[in-house]
């Protein structure tokens, strides 16, 4: 019986998964199911060589100078700019069978509101490199324009930025040279043992949750609501200057596992710290909780009583109003805004990694430069947005900002900055 099981061990085990994908906090490259031991070991060593090639290409690579060209640019244009990452928003939302006909109607009447106050709107997709989780990571692909889908690598990002004698160029480095404040929202990030606080992109002022000065109830994984964080911000750090800012807020209300209860929205976002006890979704009211552009079917039901998809489906729904209402009241004139997901959500299956990517701003050239690169009309994905790769949004931006500065669409596209869709290669950020 030995003789026999062993060598089907050894031949068919490394073929042998069974179970359907899971998609949950993986990187681009890794799908595990219920793997035989023998598999798990073979698939541990290939990615152990994928890895090792990685770092060997790091180290021998030559470094693509694009994005130090960057630094030749003067912008005489500034606009304020909004970069909006969503915890979890993933393109899931229009395919999976129980949200997309919910989630259309959502974004099609968020799409009417931004229209009907002036706004351009403009959508694609964006490929992201980590699926369900791992968001800093998501994030380090944007800055850095190259794209950071293992963990080592962004060791490696972090150790180069630690190291005084080298500037890593992104995306941050490059406003603050042209003029912009630039502002972290991070309301998750706090100090914990053993993982302390950095400002990894140099910003002008980083904004954590000890920063808030929130003394109301806990809401969520940050204590505050986004609706309270987002709008102390704006008036602690974004209106006492004249100067054009560029915002990176990273939201919270809609992580995962969506089992805190909705927070309610506030006519006034400073009462938040006049209350003493939480008031949630289990027992809404016309004040605390409007309708979020669902319909009856999904806002009616207590939200607990819901499956995970559909109270997914409506903490979106509530981080869209909150960013949606502070847009139209709040933005100056002519902000540019990129709103996207950080990834995929976890605990619902999807097919892909990519998230959906807008661009809305009061000035219509802005958008029409977006249009340019593909991105189709409104606020709705369609099957002929395209999908731009989470790395190439560095250049894109820096692009669509040059063209923004001339004043017209140049028909000599050779002479903006070069366009990196793909990124650069990660030796760029090793030390």
């Amino acid at each position: 019986m030995h003789l026999a099981a062993w060598p089907l061990v050894a031949v068919v085990g490394p073929a042998l998964e069974l179970g359907p994908v899971n998609m949950t906090y993986q990187s681009s490259g890794e799908r595990t199911r219920v793997r035989t031991t023998t598999a798990r070991a073979v698939a541990n060593a290939r990615a152990s060589l994928r890895l090792q090639t990685m770092l060997d290409s790091m180290r021998t690579a030559p470094v693509d100078s694009a994005y130090a060209a960057y630094d030749t640019l003067a912008l005489n244009r500034r606009p304020s700019i909004y970069l909006l990452m969503v915890e979890s928003y993933g393109s899931t939302l229009n395919a999976h069978p129980s949200l997309r006909a919910p989630y259309r109607a959502l974004m099609r009447r968020t799409d009417s509101v931004f229209a009907a106050n002036g706004w351009h709107r403009a959508t694609a997709r964006s490929d992201i490199p980590v699926r369900g989780g791992r968001s800093w990571l998501s994030i380090a692909s944007l800055l850095t324009g190259t794209r950071v889908g293992h963990q080592l690598l962004f060791n490696q990002f972090q150790a180069a930025a630690d190291d005084s004698t080298r500037t890593v160029p992104h995306l941050v480095r490059f406003l603050d040279g042209q003029g912009y404040r630039t502002v972290a929202l991070q309301p998750f990030t706090f100090e914990r043992p053993g993982l302390p606080v950095r400002n990894l992109y140099d910003f002008d002022v980083p904004t954590y949750r000890d920063d808030l000065n929130y003394r109301g109830p806990s809401y969520g994984l940050a204590d505050a609501p986004d609706q309270y964080s987002l709008h102390h911000t704006h008036e602690t750090h974004l209106t006492p200057s004249p100067d054009p800012f560029f915002l990176f807020f990273e939201t919270v209300d809609s992580h995962s596992l969506w089992n805190y209860g909705l927070p309610p929205y506030l006519d006034d976002w400073a009462r938040f710290n006049e209350q003493t006890e939480a008031t949630r979704s289990p027992h809404p009211n016309a004040e605390s909780f409007p309708p979020v552009f669902l319909p009856d079917s999904i806002t009616a039901p207590t939200i607990y009583d819901q499956p995970t998809p559909l109270r997914y489906l409506r903490h979106v729904a509530h981080e869209l109003r909150v960013l949606r209402e502070y847009l139209v009241e709040k933005a100056p004139p002519g902000s540019l805004v990129l709103l996207l997901g950080d990834h995929q959500p976890p605990l619902i299956d999807s097919a892909n990694r990519t998230v959906p990517l807008h661009v809305l701003s009061t000035d219509s050239t802005l958008v029409a430069h977006a249009r340019r690169h593909g991105f189709t009309e409104g606020f709705l994905p369609t099957p002929e947005s395209p999908t731009l790769r989470q790395e190439g949004l560095y250049s894109f931006l820096v692009r669509l900002l040059a063209a923004h500065d001339r004043g017209a669409a140049p028909a000599d596209t050779a002479a903006l900055p070069p366009l990196r869709p793909r990124g650069v290669p990660p030796s760029l950020l090793v030390p």
